[in-house]
């Protein structure tokens, strides 16, 4: 069942994706953090971010411990939304669950207000990253100057690369 929840996701088919899920459930399978989280990203990928967030709260209900890959799947969701507070929402939760965030939950939070305009706060999650000891790559820092530029404040963009250090394989 697994198998055939990923690729529901992959298409976001949220309603072939629960119609996947009852069948599990008819046939007395318990879904796994793994199945919850294909739910959670099949919603997520087609932009219906509440009813990613009611599969995020399911897994809980369910007595499963979300992970990482699940709340991420959700802030991405938003950040594709711009509901950049609702993202940092979902990343309180990742610290309150006692996860650590990674690269792609710190570029989900980038990219969810590059087109808002506010580069102090983009260069605030750079920051942090980096005191997280995650490296930004070449997508955060786009996604730090796309929210320079929609500010149109070049300054702080050029402020935001300066004694940048990614590496010479930005494909990290």
């Amino acid at each position: 069942f697994n198998g055939l929840l990923h690729a529901c996701a992959k298409a976001g088919d949220v309603d072939d994706a629960t119609a996947w899920c009852s069948r599990m459930e008819t046939s007395e399978l318990r879904p796994t953090v793994v199945s919850f989280t294909s739910l959670v990203d099949a919603a997520a990928r087609a932009g219906r971010t509440s009813e990613a967030v009611a599969w995020l709260d399911r897994i809980s209900s369910a007595g499963i411990q979300p992970n990482l890959i699940s709340f991420n799947s959700v802030i991405n969701a938003f950040a594709k939304a711009r509901s950049m507070e609702r993202a940092e929402a979902i990343f309180s939760a990742i610290l309150d669950a006692g996860l650590k965030p990674d690269r792609v939950t710190f570029n989900s939070l980038l990219n969810s207000g590059a087109g808002l305009g506010r580069p102090s706060h983009a260069i605030a999650l750079l920051q942090r990253m980096r005191r997280a000891d995650i490296r930004p790559n070449v997508i955060s820092f786009t996604s730090a100057l796309e929210a320079c530029a929609s500010a149109v404040r070049g300054a702080t963009g050029s402020k935001t690369l300066t004694g940048a250090s990614i590496g010479p394989n930005l494909a990290e």
